[in-house]
């Protein structure tokens, strides 16, 4: 029953999780962040984040790529 904001990587077309975590950081919201975040240093800056928490989903190799097929183009 709480507000929140989503935001998904796919919104940005360079410089990714620099500008979700400025987003997030700036922002006195609540969110839910969708993305790979592949690179350590990422998990690890939102890690130290006050109040987070981390949800991870997992999808076979085969899954990703049937979903990236019929994805539309990020913006």
């Amino acid at each position: 029953g709480l507000p929140f904001e989503i935001l998904h990587s796919d919104a940005f077309a360079r410089r990714t999780y620099e500008r979700m975590y400025e987003r997030v950081r700036e922002s006195g919201d609540d969110w839910i962040l969708d993305g790979t975040f592949h690179e350590r240093e990422w998990v690890d800056r939102f890690r130290r984040l006050d109040d987070l928490r981390i949800v991870s989903l997992r999808a076979s190799l085969a899954t990703c790529l049937r979903r990236n097929r019929v994805r539309e183009d990020p913006i």
